[in-house]
């Protein structure tokens, strides 16, 4: 017990000897701070000069609205990794194939394999940025499946669905046909 106090007392009086808590360091926000005087010195800032950026140096324009690739959905809207959730929550093997042609749409095409027992179906995803995009192609009629516009076909598709921005081409089904792909499609959400 001895000890302890004493190597108690030796810390005390080091901690006392350097100045103890009276020489601390300045705040965070002072050190490379500039003067009031440097402040006042410089010009305002424009609200562009104001945006974050990479480079400090360069003043970048924003632009008032978002500007969306053709396929890549804005917030809020169904992608293929939505679609993907929604079939695995159904107990559906998901198989993403390769982006490619569209048939004459403007949205890229994703090809989708789902599997569940012994069914097997083949669909093709087009994504459109939004519901507005979709509807310049297809013509929607809630509670009916989507059909081309004059001048765009589908041929060889067994079945069409729709939900929001996403147009499914139903290709190929090998097995007993379930609504469960159909259905866990149209309960997608973003």
């Amino acid at each position: 017990m001895a000890i302890r106090f004493g190597l108690l007392t030796a810390i005390l009086s080091l901690v006392l000897a350097c100045g103890g808590s009276s020489t601390q360091p300045p705040p965070p926000q002072t050190i490379n701070a500039p003067s009031p005087a440097a402040a006042s010195e410089r010009p305002a800032a424009s609200p562009a000069a104001a945006a974050p950026s990479l480079n400090p140096t360069a003043a970048r324009a924003v632009p008032a609205t978002p500007v969306i690739v053709a396929g890549t959905p804005a917030a809020g809207q169904l992608s293929v990794t939505a679609l993907q959730r929604a079939w695995e929550l159904r107990n559906y093997q998901v198989q993403l194939g390769s982006a490619g042609g569209s048939a004459g749409f403007t949205a890229p095409a994703a090809e989708v394999r789902l599997i569940k027992g012994a069914t097997s179906t083949q669909i093709t995803l087009l994504v459109y940025p939004s519901p507005q995009a979709l509807e310049q192609e297809w013509d929607i009629k809630p509670g009916t499946a989507p059909t081309p516009k004059a001048g765009k076909e589908t041929p060889g598709v067994l079945a069409t669905w729709w939900n929001n921005n996403v147009v499914a081409l139903v290709r190929s089904r090998t097995g007993e046909p379930s609504p469960d792909a159909l259905n866990a499609f149209l309960d997608a959400r973003p």
